[in-house]
């Protein structure tokens, strides 16, 4: 059983953040509200399926006494909250198709969010680049 949770964690931590890769290039192609919407879904499938089997991982292994544990735990906080930042900015990006209310109020915030999507992927890849090498080499 644990091999088969470890597959679907592998699996779900690749669906989150190849999603939130392909946010960027939602937001620059200009691909619409629909793109944007499965993009979304995609994410928060992902990371739901991230965190929960992670969980049980962990769990089960007993690694919450490594230290490299909780260093990657801080990791993949971070990458959670960036999940949040590149989700608030691809609904404020389909908005902005819409023509919304909403989307004129914040305008300025969405324009800035957007322009800051590349530098937010390089720290996903960083972020994940870490988590590899943690759960592969254990260094402490």
């Amino acid at each position: 059983m644990y091999e088969l949770i470890k597959a679907v964690h592998i699996a779900a931590m690749a669906l989150w953040v190849g999603s939130m890769a392909g946010v960027s290039f939602t937001l620059h192609a200009k691909r619409g509200e629909l793109l944007s919407k499965r993009l979304r879904q995609l994410m928060g499938a992902g990371i739901s399926l991230t965190w929960l089997s992670g969980m049980y991982l962990v769990y089960a292994s007993g690694y919450y006494v490594a230290q490299w544990f909780w260093v990657k735990l801080l990791v993949v906080i971070g990458l959670s909250a960036l999940h949040g930042v590149v989700a608030k900015t691809l609904r404020h990006s389909a908005d902005a198709g819409a023509g919304t209310e909403h989307a004129e109020k914040k305008g300025a915030e969405k324009k800035g969010a957007e322009t800051s999507v590349p530098l937010i992927g390089g720290f996903i890849v960083a972020g994940v680049a870490l988590v590899a090498y943690l759960v592969v080499a254990k260094p402490f």
